[in-house]
């Protein structure tokens, strides 16, 4: 048995959309080139390559660089320390590949609502098809690997034979992306209560369910961010304790506030009814919340069925729900694939 250890790779790129070119045109001859990168706090630079790939560096300086691994050979009982390693390492990249989600959810969301379009070809990122590269001189190269080979050869193919499938986002859409992406950070950092980077993460895969038909799942999904946004609409706008409303909670209403023991107390349907009568909420949201929760509670109590179109109101109320605490037009909603 021997030990050694290395750091950890802090590079990865995931490839967010099938059908998603960056600043292509016919004429472009470097899937790999880098046309806009960004950085998100301290935690990583992002790359987009011309292929629609995401790349990512993680920064020494954030929560998610590198840490050292350990790594095990020979055969025996692995030591624990070894094992507790592993764990770290593998909670480290689970993280990692959501902050990827996350970022593919942001950009994507916003596009797709710039554009008028429902999100198409959306893909999630996961530890098994993350694909390593290495930076030089500015230029990213893949590792040889079967994820790469996928990835670059199924972009090739698809650009030789059905090139018309494929969808160029115009430099100008993704300048607009990135800075609904910078604008995200400080907003979010004001919600007292909803993570903004997990529900744009959740409401990114429930999208991607939704399309391949995993409606109960994508129903689940969409329905906790909803909840989530519904208590920060609460705070945001000053609703509990009597805070100051944020500067960006600019829709006119007669809500009178209320204690945080009254609030903590209300059930859902209580706090839309509250919404719904202080004309916050209009009731066609309301209606389509209180449906959407029945059909999550059948589901998760009764086992009983969830359709698409249930599946799609869910998605269309996280929608709507976004508007009031984002500036930036945001949509994650996708269509219900199906052949007839």
């Amino acid at each position: 048995m021997t030990l050694r250890t290395r750091a950890f790779p802090n590079r990865f790129a995931t490839l967010p959309n099938a059908r998603a070119l960056f600043d292509h045109d016919a004429k472009d001859g470097n899937l790999l080139e880098i046309v806009r990168t960004v950085q998100f706090r301290d935690v990583a630079q992002i790359h987009l390559l011309k292929m629609g790939a995401l790349a990512f560096e993680f920064l020494d300086s954030g929560n998610l660089r590198s840490i050292e691994q350990i790594v095990f050979q020979g055969s025996g009982k692995v030591p624990d320390h070894v094992m507790e390693n592993q764990d770290q390492v593998m909670e480290l990249q689970r993280q990692r590949v959501q902050f990827a989600n996350f970022i593919a959810g942001s950009l994507f969301g916003n596009l797709s609502a710039q554009r008028g379009r429902p999100l198409d070809g959306a893909q999630n990122a996961t530890m098994d098809n993350i694909i390593g590269f290495e930076m030089q001189d500015g230029q990213i190269f893949f590792e040889k690997s079967p994820q790469s080979q996928a990835a670059l050869n199924g972009r090739i193919a698809i650009l030789q034979n059905a090139p018309q499938t494929l969808d160029s986002i115009s430099g100008a859409r993704l300048t607009e992306a990135i800075a609904f992406l910078t604008r995200l950070d400080p907003r979010s950092a004001t919600f007292d209560y909803a993570d903004a980077q997990l529900c744009i993460t959740l409401n990114y895969q429930a999208a991607i369910l939704h399309r391949e038909q995993h409606v109960p799942a994508s129903l689940a999904l969409n329905f906790a961010v909803a909840e989530a946004l519904i208590h920060e609409i609460f705070l945001c706008y000053g609703q509990v304790g009597a805070p100051e409303a944020r500067d960006y909670a600019k829709r006119p209403h007669n809500c009178p506030g209320l204690p945080k023991k009254v609030f903590d107390r209300l059930t859902l349907k209580d706090r839309l009814t509250y919404l719904t009568e202080g004309g916050l909420f209009d009731a066609n949201l309301s209606e389509r919340i209180e449906a959407t929760r029945k059909s999550r509670n059948n589901m998760l109590h009764n086992a009983a069925a969830v359709t698409a179109r249930e599946s799609g109101n869910a998605q269309t109320i996280v929608r709507d729900l976004w508007g009031f605490v984002l500036d930036d037009p945001f949509d994650l909603s996708t269509v219900f694939s199906f052949r007839v």
